[in-house]
């Protein structure tokens, strides 16, 4: 019974840890781009590391809503990153930089409006 349960424990250990390397971490910025071909863009660069630079994304990010009227970055991770893909699945947003405070004048602006 026991090695059973360590083979289900074990076993379990090893699908996440085969899971876990498909996503990585972008830097998303709210702000969109025009390209060389007038096409609107999001500008994306994996997050943590040092040289990779900005690139234009011009395809679909799946569960996730930008909010585009504020210049923000956002972490995300994202299942398979890959500029060149047509959709970018969003697992799980991170952070953004907005402020807290921020934040919390806009929610109270929505507020507001429902209230009215």
């Amino acid at each position: 019974m026991k090695g059973l349960l360590f083979a289900m424990l074990g076993g379990c250990f090893v699908l996440s840890a085969v899971s876990c390397c498909e996503w990585k971490y972008v830097y998303v910025s709210g702000e969109r781009v025009t390209t060389e071909d007038h096409r609107r863009c999001f500008q994306v660069k994996e997050a943590w590391k040092r040289k990779s630079e900005w690139q234009p994304y011009c395809g679909v990010v799946e569960n996730f809503d930008f909010n585009e009227d504020y210049r923000q970055i956002y972490l995300l991770r994202v299942e398979k990153f890959d500029p060149s893909h047509d959709t970018m699945k969003v697992i799980k947003p991170v952070a953004s930089s907005m402020s807290d405070k921020r934040l919390r004048e806009i929610r109270a602006k929505k507020k507001n409006i429902r209230e009215d």
